[in-house]
């Protein structure tokens, strides 16, 4: 891995940015990777030595493994119960493996520091299969667990502010969120499934799809008048926005493509000739 340091950020914070304490294994198939796009794992495979990124890229992660230290010294933990600890189980040849932030009561608990928009959306499906596949894994070990988990949001954007706006915006900067979990068995099948496309990846590149890439819908917008920073409407459809501009006597619609988000965060984008497609048709945002 290369660094770059486009902010000037001093030296002994670098040091503890590029920090990495996680523990990789050769040739084990982690819970996180299994739920990523198989191009993007194989490109950076294939990259590895040329892959760069910049300190200020780690920040929030950073961020996120001091809540996740902090709770793993200072947490009041039950017998029977552990935190941070790694297991493995085999399926199709491959070793898969997961490690949980804690399992209390039999419940899986995972901790999230993330923006408040993940949690206010619900876009949960990655960590209801990141936790099945933990869940899966405990099975295999021997330890039966409930099949629900609970997620400890942590915010990194959150707003008094907003707060005192809306009763549907978190009322303090952590939330704790229920979320049921798949079954044994079908958490066997997409395992398998992913295991199958990690496979054919290897010599069939394939692109990833619009849920990968967190790709978003496209809109237009709808502005009473042209140079306005803020839409008075976002419509599905070019029709839908004409219609609502002259109802309401606005006199600018800009169009919005559907972004990938996903690539902005992705250390295989320089790498990727999907990503410089969809840069070029303007979908990507690298800067």
């Amino acid at each position: 891995m290369n660094y770059t340091n486009k902010y000037n950020i001093p030296e002994h914070i670098c040091s503890w940015l590029a920090a990495d304490e996680y523990d990789y294994l050769p040739g084990v198939y982690s819970a996180t990777t299994l739920i990523s796009p198989a191009r993007a794992f194989i490109l950076k495979k294939r990259n590895a030595e040329n892959l760069t990124m910049d300190y200020s890229d780690f920040i929030k992660m950073r961020m996120g493994t001091a809540i996740h230290d902090s709770l793993e010294k200072i947490g009041v933990y039950a017998d029977g119960d552990f935190k941070e600890k790694r297991f493995f189980a085999e399926i199709m040849g491959c070793q898969i493996s997961g490690k949980m932030d804690a399992v209390l009561g039999g419940v899986i608990r995972d901790n999230k520091s993330t923006s408040v928009w993940k949690y206010v959306k619900k876009e949960f499906d990655d960590y209801i299969k990141q936790l099945s596949i933990y869940r899966w894994i405990l099975y295999r070990n021997g330890i039966n667990t409930e099949q629900y988990a609970f997620i400890d949001f942590f915010f990194t954007d959150w707003k008094k502010s907003d707060a005192e706006k809306s009763s549907d915006y978190p009322q303090i900067p952590y939330q704790e969120q229920k979320i049921d979990l798949l079954s044994l068995e079908a958490t066997e099948e997409l395992i398998c499934d992913r295991l199958e496309e990690f496979t054919f990846a290897e010599s069939v590149l394939p692109e990833c799809t619009a849920e990968e890439l967190w790709q978003r819908d496209e809109c237009w917008a709808v502005f009473t008048k042209e140079g306005q920073a803020r839409a008075k409407k976002l419509c599905k459809t070019e029709e839908e926005a004409k219609e609502y501009a002259s109802a309401n006597g606005c006199k600018h619609i800009e169009h919005r493509p559907g972004k990938a988000v996903r690539c902005g965060y992705c250390s295989a984008a320089p790498f990727c000739d999907q990503c410089k497609e969809m840069q070029k048709k303007g979908l990507v945002d690298l800067e």
